[in-house]
């Protein structure tokens, strides 16, 4: 989803060094209906492969529409607009927890 209407800046493809990132390819501000979303996503610095991240995209009060995409060995994936309104991309990653001693799992969550 877009935050005001600022359509300069770099910000969007700035990778910021979590965890896990979804860095975007192109100027969200500038995608329109029918436009594809790049999106490259990263886990621990490295680009992951074989990841499947979804898209949501609704207009008002609107049916959320959801798409998924599956990241290529480069951490690339991409998505068709469908609406011109709000929209985001997320992801969740599970490992095996490092230390037991309190959960078997570790989560961790993008968007």
């Amino acid at each position: 989803m877009l935050s005001g209407n600022n359509t300069g800046g770099e910000l969007y493809k700035k990778n910021l060094g979590q965890n896990f990132e979804i860095v975007l390819l192109q100027n969200p501000y500038s995608l329109h209906k029918g436009y594809i979303l790049q999106a490259q996503i990263f886990f621990m610095g490295k680009p992951m492969e074989n990841k499947i991240i979804t898209a949501r995209n609704r207009t008002g009060n609107e049916n959320t529409l959801v798409l998924t995409s599956r990241t290529n060995s480069k951490g690339s994936c991409s998505f068709k607009i469908i609406l011109n309104e709000e929209s985001f991309v997320h992801a969740t990653h599970m490992i095996v927890c490092p230390y037991k001693t309190y959960s078997d799992r570790e989560s961790f969550w993008a968007s």
